[in-house]
């Protein structure tokens, strides 16, 4: 699987970039007077990627993300559907507060020379927080029951894991790490679109030799398309910065059921607009 694929899934099933901060001054999200729901339903998102209002769908979830509990500077419940995916925060896996600490860690070491009140910040709050947590969690096979999953216990709570676990402690957007995106194109611009849209309706020559078109397991199936390097390097790697900064990886799933891995989905999060638009 190339780096474009895993990226486009990812963008698929974790797509996020808020504006929240604990640094912050102020609390208070912007358009107050509006009415937004806690989370947004699958008919909210259709409508927008239905109009093509990208922008539109940034600002809406944007707003519901600043209103939820994972903003650290909101005091809420988070929505039970977002619970029942593997995004709570009473509960954990050991793999993903160790993918969560290794992210603390790689912040830490960026803000040393960009931000070092930020530095001090997930040095000695955050990254100790995580460690100590860490070290509270059983052995997998002691964790039969819960399929793999620790709940948080007391002292864990009192070492403060309710201020940092699953909260949007940094986020930035594409907007800040390049004020120019916009102007490039973010698919890459060397690709046969032509060619690739006929492969897609099932037309067999396109994009194929004799040679290749002589064997079943090379001609193309209609509606089956396998395209590489298909984003610009200018948008693949402003996608993947925003894939280490921000710490939008809210879910866990069972690890003694499902594996381990972890992930974010749309309507948890506050999608920037080079993931809506790739």
């Amino acid at each position: 699987m190339t780096i474009d694929a895993l990226l486009l899934i990812l963008i698929v099933s974790a797509t996020a970039v808020l504006f929240v901060d604990p640094f912050a001054t102020s609390s208070t999200p912007a358009d107050d007077e509006l009415f937004f729901p806690p989370l947004a339903d699958s008919s909210d998102i259709s409508y927008f990627f239905g109009n093509y209002d990208l922008d539109g769908l940034h600002w809406a979830l944007t707003n519901i993300f600043a209103r939820s509990a994972r903003n650290p500077n909101v005091s809420k419940e988070l929505p039970q559907e977002l619970v029942a995916r593997g995004g709570g925060v009473t509960y954990t896996s050991e793999y993903k507060l160790k993918h969560d600490l290794a992210q603390a860690q790689y912040l830490l070491k960026y803000f040393k020379s960009k931000d070092p009140e930020r530095a001090v910040y997930f040095e000695s709050k955050v990254i100790p927080i995580y460690e100590k947590v860490l070290a509270n969690i059983p052995p997998l096979d002691k964790l039969e029951k819960t399929k793999g999953l620790y709940a948080f216990t007391k002292e864990d709570y009192s070492l403060g894991i309710a201020d940092v676990y699953n909260k949007g402690l940094f986020m930035t957007t594409a907007d800040e790490l390049d004020p120019n995106w916009r102007q490039h194109e973010l698919l890459n611009e060397q690709l046969d679109f032509d060619a690739i849209q006929k492969e897609w309706f099932g037309d067999n020559a396109a994009g194929y030799s004799n040679e290749e078109m002589s064997t079943a397991a090379s001609s193309p199936i209609p509606g089956v398309v396998v395209i590489d390097n298909l984003l610009d390097q200018r948008t693949l790697s402003l996608i993947r910065e925003l894939l280490l900064k921000n710490t939008w990886w809210y879910q866990t799933k069972t690890p003694l059921e499902f594996g381990k891995y972890v992930g974010s989905y749309i309507d948890d999060v506050s999608s920037d607009c080079t993931f809506l638009k790739s």
